[in-house]
């Protein structure tokens, strides 16, 4: 497909999503893709450049939100202790600048395999497992909460079930589901600031492959409901599974909420809005018309409101692809990128006729359920 290629190879990398744009950050290069026509790659001014760093958007719609680059390995000589940086570095959205932790601590010095998202009620960043150089691959529940606020301090939980290279999301405002991390973990854990570690009830139907060649991503409901997607990407085309990880809950809010989250994707990439409430009982059914045709490894997966991208871990000349949550469909990219509709290369078919987005589709779409009949909330 026709897609922009980037002013330097995305390599081991992380990202996030900003009002419609895709910003990825590696050891060599800061670069953002705005998610439109005609868009093309941005090289942004650099911090320190770190190799296997997480990437975590926080303070959203507030004059701080930012991008945290939470730990990575680093060979720039000034990047030490000594001289401040202890490995959690921040870009400011709208000031455009860098500004480096001076943490009490260096906790995310040199930190890889780790997983790190952003809790909104208390304003700080948890970080889950993870290893220092020079190893590797030792799986670790090490977690640290860190206050994005001068004097930035830290605090050590105490965790069970050591993990490698989990995949750690946002859950609600103050909680942070943890994924993955090995390949017979089936469980779904949760950290809530106030009530601790649980267990979700909620397991999935077999363990994730390796972190950078299989991801998820959180779809809320308009109903409450919330359901965890897979995105296996050691298969080809790409394989993506519904787990049901939060019941309905209703109540007038609840789709309020779940539209307030979507405004900033609307524009260029999500379908048309549908008088159709998105709900448990009718989700809509899998289009995997434009699934990625290959395997990928080594790539990374932001997700804002309905959009997954996913950038990197295989051929160059394809560097993003897209996926529209809401209505379980993966976006065409060349008329995303230039407009024009028709395609260019599949991966999945060899028509050539194109799948409209603002067409939902009439089929529900089979979501795995839960496991256990436990309560599940946010």
């Amino acid at each position: 497909m026709s897609v922009p290629l980037p002013e330097k190879p995305l390599g081991n990398h992380c990202s996030v999503i900003f009002n419609e744009t895709l910003y990825t950050y590696s050891a060599t290069a800061f670069q953002s893709l705005r998610l439109a026509k005609d868009a093309k790659w941005q090289a942004l001014p650099s911090g320190v450049g770190t190799s296997g760093a997480q990437c975590v958007h926080a303070h959203r719609n507030t004059p701080q939100e930012a991008l945290y680059v939470v730990g990575g390995t680093t060979s720039d000589p000034s990047a030490v202790p000594e001289a401040g940086f202890g490995g959690v570095q921040r870009w400011s959205f709208i000031d455009k600048k860098w500004e480096t932790l001076a943490l009490p601590v260096p906790v995310a010095l040199n930190l890889t395999n780790h997983g790190a998202t952003y809790l909104e009620t208390s304003q700080q960043l948890i970080i889950f497992s993870g290893t220092k150089w020079p190893d590797t691959s030792t799986p670790s529940a090490n977690t640290y909460l860190i206050r994005t606020s001068a004097p930035f301090e830290i605090t050590s939980i105490p965790a069970a079930d050591p993990l490698l290279a989990p995949l750690v999301l946002p859950w609600g405002g103050s909680g942070a589901l943890v994924v993955g991390g090995d390949l017979a973990n089936t469980n779904l854990k949760v950290f809530d600031i106030d009530g601790g570690w649980k267990n979700l009830g909620v397991k999935l139907e077999k363990g994730l492959a390796a972190r950078g060649k299989a991801a998820v991503s959180l779809m809320d409901g308009d109903d409450g409901s919330r359901v965890l997607l897979v995105f296996d990407m050691t298969t080809a085309p790409t394989t993506v599974t519904l787990t049901k990880v939060k019941e309905p809950t209703g109540g007038p809010g609840s789709k309020r909420r779940r539209q307030e989250s979507s405004i900033q994707t609307q524009t260029s990439l999500a379908p048309a809005p549908s008088t159709t409430s998105l709900t448990q009982e009718n989700w809509p059914a899998y289009n995997g018309s434009f699934a990625p045709g290959s395997t990928r490894d080594g790539f990374s997966l932001a997700y804002e409101g309905d959009m997954v991208v996913i950038s990197g871990g295989g051929d160059a000349r394809d560097p993003v692809v897209v996926f529209n949550a809401r209505s379980n469909t993966w976006v065409n990219t060349t008329e995303l990128f230039t407009g024009r509709e028709f395609i260019t290369e599949s991966g999945s078919t060899s028509s050539q006729t194109v799948t409209r987005l603002d067409r939902p589709t009439s089929e529900a779409s089979p979501i795995v359920a839960p496991t256990s009949t436990e309560s599940i909330t946010a």
